[in-house]
């Protein structure tokens, strides 16, 4: 599936995708694809941000990616951002 997202600059299309990409690389019981899954992510203007995207999991979804309320936190963020 291809899908383009556009709108005016502010309107929350990166965070929108970003939470996307979040959420599909949760295990299945907390509704994402797991661990297997894969996101293609396709960034025209060359502002990916992983800082940002960090943020995003920790804030979505912080049992299973933030190292405070999950000790494999760091390896789920590695994951995440290997694939």
């Amino acid at each position: 599936m291809i899908t383009e997202l556009v709108g005016a600059a502010g309107a929350g299309k990166t965070q929108f995708c970003l939470t996307l990409v979040v959420q599909c690389f949760l295990p299945e019981t907390k509704g994402g694809f797991g661990a297997n899954s894969g996101v293609v992510y396709i960034d025209t203007e060359r502002k990916f941000s992983a800082q940002r995207l960090q943020q995003i999991a920790k804030a979505r979804a912080p049992e299973f990616y933030d190292q405070r309320y999950c000790s494999e936190g760091i390896d789920n963020l590695r994951r995440l951002l290997d694939n």
